[in-house]
């Protein structure tokens, strides 16, 4: 367990520096939102290989983990490519104003605070590609992986209705509250819910 949580931290921390540079260079922080749940990904694929648990919960972590990860990242690389999210220029221009280094405030406010976000969220991987037993997967785990599926697709879903929504120029200053959104005020973060409540189910 230690072995794959000290792999994982290398991971983690070392590709968000390495991002925070690019970051600097593209003058785009928010590259950090789109690695996010890529990087988790990767580290569920280290563990699928490199974890001494039970070979199939290790593999269905991977799976769940890449199935999220091109969802959501995919997601936010097509929605911010090309443009820094405009919540980071705020906060770009807000530092600057105030005379303060915005290359230091990103490092530990924005990619090293993501990293731990990151880090700590790998917990129910660890623990799944390190535990032995049960050697099989049983009604939990597949119960587990269900919930994630299904967390999967219904943000996708809610995503896929703000999108449309939001390309319509005849909705600009209405609230949606059609689809998926007539039930929710949050329909994709319910599904973000789902997907962990999965995967802490499975391990």
């Amino acid at each position: 367990l230690l072995r794959l949580a000290a792999l994982d931290a290398a991971i983690v921390f070392g590709s968000f520096v390495l991002l925070w540079g690019v970051s600097l260079a593209a003058r785009d922080s928010s590259l950090v939102d789109i690695w996010f749940a890529p990087c988790i990904a990767v580290a569920a694929i280290v563990g699928a290989v490199v974890g001494a648990g039970a070979g199939p919960r290790r593999v269905l972590m991977a799976v769940l983990a890449c199935a999220w990860a091109l969802r959501l990242g995919g997601y936010l690389l097509w929605r911010n490519w090309g443009r820094e999210d405009p919540r980071y220029a705020r906060l770009r221009k807000h530092v600057e104003e105030q005379g303060r280094s915005f290359a230091w405030h990103s490092l530990t406010r924005i990619n090293l605070y993501q990293g731990a976000i990151v880090f700590v969220a790998l917990a129910p991987f660890i623990v799944a590609q390190t535990a032995p037993e049960p050697a099989a997967l049983g009604a939990l785990a597949w119960a587990g992986a269900a919930l994630s599926g299904f967390g999967v697709a219904f943000q996708a879903i809610a995503d896929w209705q703000l999108a449309r929504f939001k390309a319509n120029p005849a909705n600009a200053g209405r609230v949606l509250d059609a689809g998926l959104w007539r039930y929710s005020r949050h329909p994709n973060y319910f599904g973000e819910s789902c997907v962990w409540w999965g995967y802490w189910l499975v391990a």
